[in-house]
């Protein structure tokens, strides 16, 4: 009983394991795309309604308050309560946020190079460092859907075998 007992757990271990790594390459692509929306949404609001920058990063933040919207969130959060630069507020919510989303370094990089910029130019510069922002980030997305593609279902099957496998030989 004991021996079945522990089989259980050690593949429910590995499938939830291999689920979890399976759902950050799932979760990318999504999440990119919400970081493509929102930087369209502050391309525009810069363009045509010249919003202060905290109303424009809440705005943009509550578009998407479960996603990649926390990024905006946080930043707008952490310049109003701690009174930081837009680029040290986004160090901040990297720290923050860094192990809950499912961006690599260098979508981090894009973002960093976003916030570098924010506010501190004129409005036709920030448009054109989002539009390159943009750019970045399409490519960005086109890779990680291949990377979805080619490495989801592994992952998942690599969890279900790897726990058939340890279990049959402690058996």
């Amino acid at each position: 009983m004991i021996r079945i007992i522990g089989a259980a757990l050690i593949l429910f271990t590995t499938i939830s394991i291999g689920n979890n790594i399976a759902y950050k390459y799932r979760m990318r692509p999504k999440q990119l795309q919400e970081i493509e929306v929102m930087l369209e949404m502050t391309a525009s609001e810069i363009n045509f309604a010249a919003l202060p920058l905290p109303d424009l990063l809440s705005k943009t933040g509550q578009r998407f308050p479960k996603g990649a919207g926390k990024i905006f969130s946080n930043l707008n959060e952490i310049m109003k309560n701690q009174g930081f630069t837009p680029e040290d507020a986004f160090h901040k919510t990297k720290e923050a946020l860094e192990s809950e989303l499912s961006l690599d370094n260098e979508d981090w990089n894009i973002l960093e190079n976003f916030s570098i910029n924010l506010g501190k130019t004129d409005c036709d510069e920030q448009l054109r460092q989002i539009e390159l922002c943009l750019s970045h980030i399409r490519i960005n997305q086109k890779l990680a859907t291949e990377e979805r593609r080619k490495n989801e279902r592994m992952w998942r099957y690599l969890g279900v075998l790897s726990g058939l496998m340890l279990v049959i030989l402690i058996w």
